[in-house]
């Protein structure tokens, strides 16, 4: 993971922590019907699963998914993708 999700992650309390952690597994996983996942519009292969507050990004090209950010939502949750 890139350093700023990892610094993301860093602040999350304990319980949001491993929320996402779980949620990042069933995306490794390839499990997506046990998350909250929408593909992405205007983007392909990229989808969110979404964790509360919490947005995880990822792409699935048919290899291992990659998560590209994990961000709270808000108005520029989806920019810059």
């Amino acid at each position: 993971m890139t350093s700023g999700i990892d610094k993301f992650l860093r602040k999350l309390g304990d319980k949001d922590y491993a929320r996402v952690m779980q949620a990042i597994a069933h995306i490794m996983a390839r499990e997506y019907d046990k998350l909250d996942t929408k593909p992405l519009v205007g983007h392909k292969n990229m989808f969110r699963v979404r964790v509360g507050r919490v947005r995880i990004i990822f792409v699935d090209k048919g290899d291992d998914p990659e998560v590209m950010s994990i961000l709270n939502r808000d108005d520029k949750t989806y920019k810059n993708l």
